[in-house]
């Protein structure tokens, strides 16, 4: 058992009073002071055998004292490493010695180095670890550091006064920061009191994920070169605070810490609410200026909470954008007291982002949302755009001086940007896309929440008329143009099936092998208009789409299509002629549309194999319980099914697998430029490739050149169909055209054909 006695001196370390500032921690002692450190010396010559040499060492490196002078630069190179860690050290002089540092440590402060060198030749060189030698000397390094920061005791009343002043400040600071703006200048006044308050010459704020980095240089402790320290120094500090959670206080050059400047440094971690360190708050004082302290630690400390409170209130913490009440509030703010004029909100939605989800997991749907978010950055988002992540996979963008035109033009550029980021494997990708709304935002009273509102609208109609789209909220007037010019539509539309005035177009289809055949047909439904003419469908059918008249479209489109295809079905039986009939998605609803199908299919007498019902993909995607009930009857019933725009939504091409689809039409988008775009070459062939493997016919359409036609030959593509084979005509005209040129060649047609209800408003090809 080790007994220890220690001097009188060290008993009495009330005597060591020491006059410092109260703003910092104070200098060790000299050697003129009360501390007797020839006591402590022999101490640790008693606890430990073959001690050669002790010293004593300042914070700064200098030696307060030693036992042996001689010594002194041997016993530097550990006092040097144990500044530069913190930490116990041990250095190996030659075979004969071994060096120690032990740093001594109050209140996380270095106060000073406690060094030694031990013979080898008394001690085994195993027997003298760091370890040991730090809990031998525990007992020394406890009463010693105690009487180095002894302080002169302080009457109650200063201590009250000192006390009440501190609390006072920072109970005015914080209610300046909870009552600010809402945005960055409540921060910069924060810091710059915070500055003012430690004397310090330039303070810094940093959060990385939070794209925040404000700067404050003090107009009364002016030092030109503390604005390129900080800058110099902020990676290191940063690497610290995110390392150990704690403060860093550097009151002395450190040796070791070459890259760091010549200032006083005190960097605080800013930290969010699973403790995480978010960013830094760093302060910087000139090195002939005052030390920074405890006081200054605990001011930094409370700040730094406050800081971090407002931003983790303020900032999104997944993507770092703002959150809606802080955008609110930063526009609010940027719109008051300036001139009216002309500005932009933007309400981005991402596409399917709940299928993203189901197939391949949250964790990649947070990926979207963190890979949109870094798009509303500049180069992209202009410099003084305001961007904030409104909810979910939901952001909002402020133009400033943007008009309705040049927003749209924005919103375009960025859903082009979405389309090049694609998750998944080549056979199992996702595009992604989005859906935009664009409204005007003067500078009125309260515009900024009904300004949200409107863009919001219009992003909700960009949606329902297809997605990837972008849609401008109409003004007042335009918007009752609108209504008025729907109210018409939806009047015709009503009037055409009553009355029998809408009728079916066909575009064959042909393989690619022998495009001059027809392997099948695709109808396109019209109206006739009261003056005869032909109505396009991008006319009628958004309106019966928001008027929720789709279903009745496709029944009428059903009946006359199968009464049309019921005198050929002869020749569908035997030639292979296929045809396809689409169902929208508010079809899908409807309980009893399948009997009703059934019996239309019964009637007509056309060979139920010779018929697939089609749907789009995204409508399958939003409904896909239903479509795969749909789809198990259709088969019961011999019926075929069909998916319809394929590539443009986000099933995988590993999960056809699990539906039973016989065709898949492959989506515009991937087609119009397959020829030129090598993205879209490759998601073609991986189409191709996995439909082959699942015995799935395949089809691409709206093949408008012959380039883009050769590039799909040579892709595998087995059927095509668009303007470059055919420009839609009557459906019985048609079908008489494919009755001659059967006549005239007794040959069977093969491959497959569609004949669908184009709901998108599209005409074809």
């Amino acid at each position: 058992m080790l007994r220890c006695s220690y001097p009188q001196s060290m008993l009495g370390a009330s005597e060591a009073q020491v006059t410092a500032d109260t703003n910092r921690m104070p200098l060790p002692p000299k050697p003129s002071q009360a501390i007797h450190y020839p006591s402590y010396g022999e101490l640790v010559k008693g606890l430990l055998a073959g001690v050669e040499a002790v010293g004593f060492f300042q914070s700064d490196g200098k030696c307060l004292w030693s036992s042996d002078e001689s010594a002194e630069g041997r016993l530097g190179v550990c006092v040097h490493e144990t500044l530069r860690t913190d930490r116990p050290c041990r250095h190996l002089e030659d075979t004969n010695c071994v060096s120690f540092g032990v740093p001594l440590i109050a209140n996380e402060d270095l106060v000073g180095v406690l060094a030694l060198s031990i013979s080898t030749k008394v001690s085994k060189t195993w027997d003298m670890t760091v370890g040991r030698i730090a809990t031998a000397l525990k007992p020394v390094v406890a009463v010693l550091t105690s009487e180095m920061t002894a302080r002169p005791p302080m009457s109650k009343s200063k201590v009250l006064t000192e006390r009440t002043e501190e609390l006072e400040w920072l109970f005015a600071i914080t209610a300046t920061l909870n009552s600010g703006s809402g945005d960055n200048a409540a921060v910069e006044a924060l810091l710059a009191a915070s500055v003012d308050r430690m004397g310090a010459s330039f303070g810094g704020l940093a959060v990385t994920e939070k794209r925040l980095n404000i700067t404050y240089r003090s107009p009364t402790h002016d030092d030109p070169s503390a604005g390129v320290a900080y800058q110099q120094a902020l990676p290191h500090l940063m690497s610290f605070v995110q390392r150990q959670n704690k403060p860093l206080v550097l009151n002395k050059p450190t040796p070791g810490r070459s890259a760091l400047p010549k200032q006083k440094i005190l960097a605080i971690p800013v930290t969010a609410p699973n403790g995480a360190v978010a960013g830094l708050i760093a302060f910087i004082k000139a090195i002939s200026g005052t030390d920074f302290g405890r006081r200054d630690q605990y001011l930094g400390r409370h700040i730094a909470r406050q800081v971090g409170a407002l931003l983790n209130n303020q900032y999104d913490l997944a993507t770092g954008l703002l959150t809606r009440v802080a955008f609110e509030q930063r526009v609010t703010h940027y719109l008051e007291g300036r001139a009216a004029g002309e500005h932009s909100l933007v309400y981005i939605d991402i596409d399917r982002m709940h299928a993203v989800n189901e197939h391949f997991g949250y964790d990649a749907g947070d990926e979207v949302i963190v890979r949109v978010a870094d798009l509303l950055n500049t180069p992209l988002l202009p410099a003084d755009g305001i961007a904030a992540r409104a909810s979910g996979d939901r952001f909002l963008i402020f133009l400033p001086g943007h008009d309705a035109s040049r927003a749209q033009d924005f919103a375009i550029a960025l859903q082009k940007e979405i389309s090049e980021i694609a998750i998944g494997t080549a056979a199992n990708r996702v595009v992604l896309s989005l859906s935009c709304g664009v409204s005007r935002l003067m500078t009125t009273e309260q515009p900024v929440a009904r300004g949200i509102a409107a863009a919001e609208l219009a992003c909700k109609t960009a949606k329902e008329r297809g997605s990837n789209r972008c849609e401008v909220y109409l003004d007042v007037d335009e918007s009752m143009m609108r209504r008025r010019s729907d109210i018409t539509g939806l009047g015709q539309l009503r009037d055409a099936l009553k009355n029998d005035r809408l009728r079916m177009y066909a575009q064959k289809i042909a393989p690619t092998g022998n495009p001059s055949e027809c392997s099948g047909l695709e109808c396109l439904v019209r109206m006739i208009g009261e003056d005869g003419a032909v109505v396009s469908p991008a006319a009628f059918m958004p309106v019966a789409k928001r008027y929720q008249m789709l279903t009745q479209v496709d029944e009428w489109v059903i009946q006359h299509s199968l009464a049309s295809l019921a005198p050929y079905a002869s020749l569908m039986l035997h030639s292979g002629l296929y045809a396809s009939i689409n169902l929208s998605g508010q079809s899908l609803s409807d309980a009893g549309l399948l009997g009703r199908i059934d019996g239309w299919v019964m009637k007509s007498k056309v060979p139920p194999g010779r018929i697939a019902f089609e749907i789009a993909e995204t409508a399958a995607v939003s409904n896909l319980p239903l479509v795969e009930k749909l789809m198990r009857r259709l088969r019961r019933m011999g019926c075929r099914f069909a998916l319809d725009d394929f590539g443009a939504g986000v099933i995988s091409l590993s999960y056809l697998q699990s539906l039973p689809v016989q065709l898949v039409k492959i989506d515009r988008g991937l087609v119009r430029d397959v020829h030129t775009n090598p993205r879209s070459a490759e998601m073609v062939a991986a189409i191709v490739q996995a439909t082959r493997s699942l015995d799935i016919d395949c089809v691409a359409k709206y093949v408008e050149s012959e380039a883009a036609f050769r590039k799909l030959a040579a892709l595998g593509v087995g059927s095509v169909q668009g303007y470059f084979i055919h420009r839609p005509g009557p459906l019985t005209d048609v079908l008489h055209e494919i009755v001659g040129a059967a006549s005239q060649s007794l040959r069977r047609v093969p491959s497959s054909g569609v004949l669908r209800l184009d709901d998108s408003g599209s005409q074809g090809g």
